[in-house]
């Protein structure tokens, strides 16, 4: 009797098992890049979802939309990156599997404003400047562009890096020979102005 009870024992065990949802260590969501500016599409895929089923989105702990994975498992969706409130902020999203909402899979982006900071303030003409740049990513290299009336000099500041798209460098960006008066100073990741 007891080999008996074993064995119903194993095939009770094989049984929940095979009825039991997919583990969540076999799902996964990823965003095409690790880095956004506001308002940037992000491009999330995540697998291991149920067939056909149905799968929340959450991101900042607010349901940011619902869509449905495919047949294969595969979900897809496209969002926004949010305003920041911050310069530098992460934001980590979830999907969430609505068939068995145990089942979820995450990724973390970063996000970043277009922001330029020079110093020293007080630097006087000719003195290099330390320049530190993050969120150009339409381009590889920054330039600036320092103009004077209709004069324009175009100075290549440095390589963007990172998924942020950042540098910091030291540079000059007037000649000591510099006059006094206006100039305006123009950051992009364009040649020429």
């Amino acid at each position: 009797m007891r080999p008996a009870r074993r064995t119903a024992g194993l095939l009770l065990i094989a049984w929940l098992a095979m009825a039991a949802p997919a583990a969540a260590q076999g799902m996964f969501l990823d965003s095409d890049r690790r880095c956004y500016a506001p308002h940037q599409p992000i491009d999330l895929t995540g697998y291991g979802f149920t067939p056909d089923g149905e799968v929340a989105l959450i991101g900042g702990g607010l349901t940011l939309g619902y869509g449905f994975a495919d047949y294969d498992g595969i979900f897809r969706a496209e969002m926004r990156a949010p305003a920041l409130p911050f310069p530098l902020a992460e934001l980590r999203l979830t999907a969430v599997d609505q068939t068995y909402r145990l089942n979820r899979a995450s990724t973390t982006v970063r996000l970043t404003s277009v922001a330029v900071r020079v110093g020293p303030r007080d630097a006087a003409p000719g003195e290099p400047l330390r320049i530190r740049a993050r969120g150009f990513f339409d381009g590889r290299v920054l330039y600036a562009h320092v103009r004077r009336g209709e004069r324009v000099r175009n100075v290549r500041i440095g390589r963007l890096r990172g998924a942020c798209r950042r540098l910091s460098v030291t540079r000059r960006l007037f000649g000591a020979d510099a006059r006094p008066g206006t100039y305006r100073v123009h950051f992009d990741t364009v040649r020429r102005y």
